[in-house]
């Protein structure tokens, strides 16, 4: 395929002139970004996985309440399972649903 560039190839400000091939990796190493991301991306999982087996089994045991019973159930135990529990799951919860969220904003999770 042939390119046909009638006026001066324009290229924006941040461009990098690279002397290697085309296909090398231009960054690579370690890096305390990515650590945070997988580790944002393991809290999310294990929270996420957490939270739909303890709705699974919320709805087994309570299969004949509507939608909406169901709900306000659901939201009274959980309010009087975070009172119940000590600060130290509290802020472990807290931690997990912040990572679930940062994680899920994020389109690269791993």
């Amino acid at each position: 395929m042939d390119m046909c560039y009638d006026g001066a190839l324009v290229l924006p400000s941040s461009y990098a002139v690279m002397d290697e091939e085309e296909m090398c990796y231009t960054e690579g190493g370690w890096s305390g970004r990515q650590v945070l991301k997988n580790v944002c991306g393991i809290l999310a999982v294990f929270s996420l996985g957490y939270a739909g087996a303890a709705f699974r089994h919320f709805v087994e045991k309570n299969k004949g309440l509507s939608y909406g019973r169901m709900l306000s159930k659901a939201g009274g135990t959980l309010l009087r399972f975070i009172k119940a529990v000590p600060w130290q799951v509290k802020v472990a919860i807290g931690v997990c649903t912040a990572a679930t969220l940062y994680a899920l904003g994020s389109y690269d999770l791993f």
